[in-house]
């Protein structure tokens, strides 16, 4: 388990300067998020499928990614439906579903799967140490970069820890279910959770100070830009302007 996938491959996507990957990342993103045009959103979830494509990322993660996402998504729709004031598109005894919670719940599908997709193919075709290197060069508080690196290497470690003590508890017969025993076992697993952070916290500490750490990390990959870099953020500022624009237009009249 990842809690970022790295996707390995050999695409055009995958032979992109890193900081350009997450440069347009974030025009993209940010455009898709603050978007109140279904058409705007829509055209960059489009482009999002299209990178897809380009970067021959392989199906069955993605599928699993998505699924899991829009079961989510479905449950956050049912509930803006239900609860939105509005006009009535549907009744069924005491259920009414609502016209404008449908509406805002629609959109809000189409941005999270947008802003999802944007980033599973540009920031999950960058290795993760590349992608502190890259906001390094894009000159990212150190510290933040540090929290973002630690966080994506412990957050598997600590997982792992939760592996090990689950298969204990099973091994020792134990069988969850809506009892005093099964939360009371669930709030001793969260409690051993931080006892271990905390434990393995104090010896990354020592093993980093061992090693000469002073707060520091140094860059040792540095990034040239090539003419299918500067060709793809070029096309990526263009469609950012003109959808900006187009959502400019369509807000005024």
């Amino acid at each position: 388990m990842s809690c970022m996938t790295f996707f390995q491959g050999d695409s055009v996507i995958h032979r992109l300067d890193p900081r350009v990957k997450v440069v347009a990342c974030v025009i993209l993103a940010v455009l898709a998020a603050v978007s109140g045009q279904t058409s705007v959103v829509g055209l960059v979830l489009g482009l999002a499928v299209i990178l897809l494509s380009l970067a021959e990322l392989p199906f069955r993660p993605i599928r699993r990614r998505f699924v899991r996402l829009n079961l989510l998504l479905l449950l956050v729709l049912g509930v803006l439906c239900l609860s939105m004031p509005g006009a009535e598109v549907w009744r069924w005894g005491g259920i009414s579903v609502k016209t404008a919670g449908a509406i805002k719940g629609a959109m809000i599908v189409l941005k999270a799967n947008a802003v999802v997709l944007l980033m599973t193919v540009l920031l999950g075709t960058i290795e993760i140490v590349s992608l502190g290197h890259a906001l390094a060069h894009l000159k990212i508080p150190p510290k933040l970069i540090q929290i973002f690196l630690f966080t994506v290497r412990y957050v598997d470690v600590l997982h792992n820890e939760r592996l090990q003590l689950s298969r204990a508890m099973k091994v020792r017969c134990f069988q969850a279910g809506m009892n005093t025993h099964t939360w009371r076992s669930l709030g001793y697993l969260v409690g051993m959770l931080f006892v271990k952070s905390l434990d393995r916290s104090e010896r990354i500490y020592a093993a980093m100070k061992c090693r000469g750490f002073t707060g520091r990390f140094y860059l040792f990959r540095h990034f040239a830009m090539r003419k299918n870099d500067y060709v793809f953020i070029a096309a990526v500022l263009m469609v950012f302007t003109g959808l900006a624009v187009w959502e400019v237009i369509c807000r005024i009249y």
